[in-house]
């Protein structure tokens, strides 16, 4: 029961600092490009890699908390589902080129960012 708690207070304050990055990018930078979400999905993929590299290399990090933090947190911050309908959204709109790119630069972003999150922590362990 504790873990599903912190969970779920993880979610909270992962949603809100989503809400918050998601409209500070979209404020800054006016495109039809779902930009807000594609920022969003970096950082959290980032994170997530530097986080759980970090935890698992740092074992007195208990199970609550890494879960509290990758689940909740992570979980609440990040935004697959978003940026599938704002993907699908662009294609029903006929904007098939903003569609594809989404879909490319999303993934191959997010993917460098989870593998520069831990070669960076991987690289701070070592000193």
């Amino acid at each position: 029961m504790k873990n599903i708690f912190l969970i779920c207070l993880g979610g909270f304050l992962g949603t809100g600092f989503r809400y918050f990055l998601s409209g500070a990018v979209h404020q800054w930078v006016e495109t039809d490009f779902p930009v807000g979400t594609f920022v969003v999905n970096i950082v959290g993929a980032f994170i997530l890699g530097a986080f759980m590299e970090y935890a698992i290399a740092r074992s007195y990090w208990n199970d609550s908390l890494r879960l509290m933090v990758s689940i909740g947190i992570l979980g609440g911050f990040t935004t697959f589902s978003t940026f599938s309908y704002e993907t699908m959204s662009l294609f029903r709109a006929g904007n098939t080129h903003w569609a594809l790119m989404n879909i490319f630069v999303t993934n191959l972003f997010c993917l460098g960012a989870v593998f520069l999150g831990i070669q960076l922590t991987a690289f701070l362990n070592k000193g």
